[in-house]
């Protein structure tokens, strides 16, 4: 049996392991040889029964090929998600290509942000929807009869394995659940469709602290526990007075937004949405807090919550992502990153305003003309940070997106964060080795310094979209960590 075993610290680090039917120790080996490096790093690839074609995806094109050197051949356009469609599965008389699109983090960790299951034919034409897209459904795998597909989903609360018929027009009847296999993570069937494998994927994610060193970069092993429990906790934030944190989390199945105090405690219920709740954000006074949502299909809005609970209000409205919104200091200002109202625009930086607190929010306007991502706010007011995506620089703009100073880097980043008094930005930091951290640079521009060193294996970060999540308090830094235990199981399959 083969597998991917990945290693999370900013880069992706994967290799492809076997072992043998009836369990044992694993070796790590290389792809086949006829298909090199031009594919190993991406999760988007998978060969055809027989091994003489390729199928892989490029954005949102999904191509085939006979050599990896050779000429492509364009199968489908997938235009639903602005991820791309990955975990690609060929049908075994070679005629269908099941894949997945939606939630690629799923690969690698507890994402359960929704994903859907789609077919497409091996020689070309429009891609089919199998699943819905209301819940995680992922790892696709055929049945020898090329007509029953099996995959992963949640869509009946913990996850299970399903299987559905399949035809050109797609689905026939609803999935059925397969018994047997336990909180699966991902599946694969053998040849003869009489056993079926899964990777069993527990994983607890909490909330560390790690102190601000005085002088030189400290270990991640200096990293303390501030929540616990088995639930998974991705995004988080500090509240001005440093005595509570807001965070998303599965406490109650999907991802709803709670806080709790920083001494301790229960959390606390937020809000909760139909369909997932990520990165909450206070607002400065703390009475409120902003976070963006998605439910199946429909793209991820801003939201903004009194924080004491109740009903959110969705402040956008657009076909294009709105996400990982952020306040001004004046609290009168929520800035995100986005694709603009129709989603076919370089991602800048976007705002919704209100003449004051309490006041009715007005439309979205485009703030920067200039492509940049995941803003945070100086906590004077004065200027704004964000990621200059290809430009590979940190760039400082005003309150009205004009450029103040652009900071080339010579390290990748992610997450820029400004420290509570505004004279730091904080950011991960990475190397082409594999090597991370926590760094930052004064506010004004300047050198990188390194104060917290990716150095102990037993400290898993745990994998977002953007980058690592990041909260910068006085004396503290707060990141996501996650502990996974994981095996491989198998069992007969009966269907």
């Amino acid at each position: 049996m083969r597998f991917r075993s990945c290693k999370y610290t900013y880069l992706f680090l994967c290799e492809w392991k076997e072992v043998g039917k009836y369990g044992g120790p694993t070796r790590t080996v290389g792809i086949p040889a006829e298909y090199p490096d031009t594919f190993a790093f991406l999760p988007y690839y998978a060969l055809s029964p027989g091994g003489s074609r390729v199928v892989f995806a490029f954005g949102s094109s999904i191509f085939a090929a006979a050599d990896p050197e050779g000429e492509r051949e364009l199968l489908g356009v997938h235009t639903a998600d602005p991820w791309g469609p990955h975990s690609f599965a060929w049908s075994p008389d070679g005629r269908w290509v099941a894949y997945v699109n939606g939630n690629p983090l799923w690969r690698w960790g507890a994402n359960v942000s929704d994903a859907s299951i789609w077919i497409l034919d091996a020689q070309g034409g429009e891609p089919i929807r199998i699943t819905d897209e209301q819940s995680l459904n992922v790892s696709p795998q055929w049945l020898p009869d090329s007509r029953h597909l099996l995959f992963v989903s949640d869509r009946d609360g913990p996850r299970g394995v399903y299987v559905v018929e399949v035809t050109p027009e797609g689905p026939k009847g609803s999935p059925k659940h397969i018994p047997g296999p336990s909180d699966p993570h991902s599946i694969s069937v053998s040849s003869d469709g009489k056993q079926i494998a899964w990777a069993k994927l527990t994983v607890a994610q909490n909330i560390w602290s790690v102190p601000i060193p005085d002088s030189g970069p400290i270990s991640i092993g200096e990293a303390v526990p501030v929540t616990d429990g088995s639930r998974v906790i991705e995004d988080h934030d500090l509240s001005r007075n440093g005595e509570w944190l807001v965070f998303d989390s599965n406490i109650r199945g999907r991802f709803g937004i709670y806080k709790r105090r920083i001494s301790g405690g229960d959390p606390e219920v937020v809000t909760e949405v139909d369909g997932h709740a990520f990165g909450p954000v206070w607002s400065p006074d703390g009475t409120e807090v902003a976070f963006y949502s998605a439910t199946g299909s429909e793209r991820a809005q801003v939201f903004v919550t009194k924080a004491s609970g109740g009903s959110p209000q969705q402040l956008t409205d657009f076909r294009g992502v709105a996400s990982f919104p952020t306040w001004s200091p004046d609290g009168r200002t929520i800035a995100f990153p986005s694709r603009g109202p129709e989603g076919d625009e370089a991602l800048r930086i976007w705002t919704v305003s209100r003449d004051s607190v309490g006041l009715p929010w007005g439309d979205p306007t485009r703030l920067t003309n200039f492509p940049c991502s995941l803003p945070d706010w100086a906590p004077d007011g004065s200027s704004f940070v964000c990621d200059g995506l290809t430009s590979f620089e940190i760039v400082s703009a005003s309150p009205d997106g004009e450029v103040l100073n652009r900071q080339p880097m010579q390290v990748g980043f992610a997450r820029l964060r400004y420290s509570p008094d505004g004279s730091r930005i904080y950011f991960w930091c990475y190397s082409l080795d594999g090597t991370a951290g926590i760094c930052w640079i004064p506010s004004g521009g300047g050198d990188v310094t390194k104060v917290v060193a990716l150095d102990d294996p037993t400290k898993e970060i745990a994998a977002i979209f953007i980058g690592p999540a990041l909260t910068v308090g006085t004396e503290n830094l707060y990141v996501t960590i996650s502990d996974y235990d994981s095996d491989i199981w198998v069992a007969d399959l009966e269907w």
